[in-house]
């Protein structure tokens, strides 16, 4: 389901795995604390979106976007169903939704993030193309691919997390790239 990952690989110079490590060892440094999930955005978002070039022109990042979903309803005697909401994250190049991105606080379970990506997917103009998101708490890493056919299909990548030996961020980076 995740095909044009096939073949993916990292490819970042030294500086850029400067900026990814300092993020990490950053975000290890406060893992003790309630962090907010404006933080996250801060610590975490920000040096990948900043490395992987989705952070700079061409793409625009959006913050807190907002969009209403409406669902038909199922019968005439009910009114749809309007779900508004603000996208955390957006990226955009031109008016292709590039990334949705979905974050919580880092003491949330990464997929708590899921119900409302998804949603927020559901509003894109796009019909056609696969759509991405990126669930996170700073913590742990999902990606999430939506394919808006006449019946929504999405699939989970796996997670990547900040726990294991070496830098998951890179990976997460090259993917995002």
């Amino acid at each position: 389901f995740f095909s044009e990952w096939h073949g993916v690989e990292v490819d970042l110079d030294e500086r850029d795995c400067y900026w990814l490590d300092k993020a990490k060892s950053n975000f290890l440094g406060l893992i003790k604390y309630r962090l907010h999930e404006e933080v996250v955005k801060m610590s975490i978002l920000a040096p990948l979106l900043a490395v992987s070039g989705l952070g700079t022109a061409p793409f625009v990042p959006k913050a807190e976007k907002q969009i209403e979903v409406t669902f038909p309803a199922q019968d005439s005697d009910t009114e749809d169903e309007v779900i508004r909401g603000r996208i955390d994250l957006l990226v955009l190049y031109q008016n292709l939704w590039v990334v949705t991105i979905e974050t919580k606080p880092q003491q949330s379970d990464v997929l708590e993030a899921l119900p409302q990506a998804l949603t927020y997917m559901m509003a894109s103009p796009e019909r056609e193309l696969p759509l991405f998101g990126l669930l996170t708490n700073g913590r742990h890493f999902m990606f999430v691919k939506l394919l808006k056919k006449a019946t929504p299909t999405y699939c989970l990548s796996e997670l990547f997390t900040l726990f294991r030996q070496g830098n998951e961020m890179y990976q997460v980076t090259a993917i995002l790239q």
